[in-house]
């Protein structure tokens, strides 16, 4: 038994006018994927529920089966990729360098340093970040640790809360925004945190205004936004291998997907990146399968190239990265074809829209299962159109892992009790109760 977990960043979209109102999915030269829809069943997937916009560190977290109120927040997720350590009751928050220029009292967002990262300068970021390393308000640090690409985590001190809103307006143009406490328990925590952190933004701007680095450039980098605060548990959920009985691989070359793995505890293997997406999806095949090879039951596999084009507002382009991904995936075709358990699912973790206004859209993302004990159903493209119609129905994140047990012949049946943790899966080695001495 083996298992083959596929998710294409930003795979689902929407109707494009310049596509002749198809999706970018739609409009792709896709063979590999539409014989792989053929051969298996096909739905639609909600990760959280239908219409709701969600990130990638919170779609994936639901997609391999873990409840939200276990997710730590994003920024313990980009350190642990980072592999800046942390211990338990750490609050950190996503710190990024950008050129802001007031208006009147406030402060706009002109452009964040990593997305042009090709043309940062990392010895100045390095010297910026010294300057604005450290700071105290009230009895409360702040430690910002630069990780490069214009971007670090900050660490705020005295056991606060991680409940606070972000000061990045995600939008150039648009207002810094004031950090402000989240209704809830620890409401007065993270009404101390968000004031030491306001303090600390402003001082920070106060000193990266007029530094050295700074003066000169037309776009300086003079301020720092923060967003995805968190707090690193002092109980991490159970490790995926534990929950699931499934020795597992996570093939992929981002820090956010890497850290994800290691808070779930996936085993990373970083592929090398390449710009070539098809280049790139065939080292990450040819590392899963051989993964497997080597005793792996359960080898996920991301691409970011989908997402990457639709934030471009290119319907076209993300079609093109769609067709390049799946010129990679004969050898996985070849398996299902040839391997009676084997299993394979492709999906996305959310839609990025390649027109609109919209970072991410809550638009449902097709996806199929195609191998071991599949009923086929009678979809033959692998779109967001024809899933709608498919055997698997709609589905949420947190089904299909559970999908994934019963196909693989690993779902534990509904009450029983063999753990005292309330597993989905078969347990591999169950306690056995033992006699003080042999017969």
């Amino acid at each position: 038994m083996a298992i083959v977990f596929l998710i294409l960043d930003g795979l689902g979209d929407r109707p494009q006018r310049m596509l002749g109102s198809k999706t970018p999915l739609e409009a792709a030269e896709t063979p590999n994927l539409d014989r792989l829809a053929a051969l298996g069943s096909n739905g639609l997937l909600d990760p959280l529920g239908p219409g709701v916009p969600m990130g990638s560190e919170t779609a994936h977290f639901l997609i391999f089966g873990y409840p939200l109120e276990d997710f730590p927040g994003r920024a313990v997720i980009e350190a642990m990729g980072k592999k800046i350590p942390m211990k338990p009751g750490d609050v950190l928050c996503l710190a990024s360098f950008a050129t802001v220029v007031p208006h009147g009292r406030r402060l706009i967002r002109q452009r964040l340093a990593y997305e042009h990262s090709e043309s940062i300068d990392e010895e100045a970021m390095v010297s910026l970040s010294k300057d604005i390393s450290g700071f105290e308000y009230e009895g409360i640090t702040m430690e910002f640790r630069y990780t490069g690409r214009g971007e670090g985590i900050l660490f705020l001190g005295g056991g606060l809360s991680p409940h606070f809103t972000d000061s990045d307006p995600f939008g150039d143009g648009g207002p810094v925004l004031k950090v402000q406490p989240l209704e809830g328990a620890e409401k007065d925590l993270a009404q101390s945190a968000s004031e030491a952190l306001n303090n600390y933004l402003l001082w920070s701007y106060e000193r990266l205004k007029d530094h050295s680095v700074n003066r000169g450039r037309g776009e300086p980098f003079n301020f720092l936004v923060t967003k995805w605060s968190g707090r690193f548990p002092e109980n991490p959920p159970l490790p995926f291998s534990a929950k699931y009985g499934l020795k597992g691989v996570a093939i992929e070359n981002g820090p956010l997907y890497v850290g994800l793995a290691r808070f779930l505890g996936l085993e990373p293997i970083e592929v090398p990146p390449e710009k070539d997406v098809t280049r790139d999806m065939d080292q990450k095949v040819k590392c899963a399968l051989e993964a497997l090879e080597r005793g792996y039951d359960f080898a996920y596999i991301h691409t970011k190239a989908p997402d990457v084009e639709g934030h471009k507002g290119e319907p076209l382009l993300k079609a093109k990265a769609l067709e390049a991904i799946d010129r990679s995936l004969g050898p996985l075709l070849r398996r299902v074809r040839e391997d009676r358990n084997f299993l394979l699912v492709v999906t996305g973790d959310h839609g990025t829209p390649s027109s609109g206004n919209m970072l991410h859209s809550g638009d449902s993302i097709p996806i199929l299962f195609a191998g071991m004990n599949v009923l086929q159903d009678d979809v033959v493209h692998f779109n967001e159109r024809d899933a709608a119609r498919g055997g698997m129905g709609r589905l949420r994140g947190l089904d299909i892992m559970n999908i994934i047990l019963n196909l693989t012949d690993r779902a534990n049946l509904y009450g029983v009790k063999h753990s005292p943790l309330p597993v989905p899966s078969v347990l591999r080695e169950p306690v056995p109760l033992e006699m003080s001495s042999n017969p």
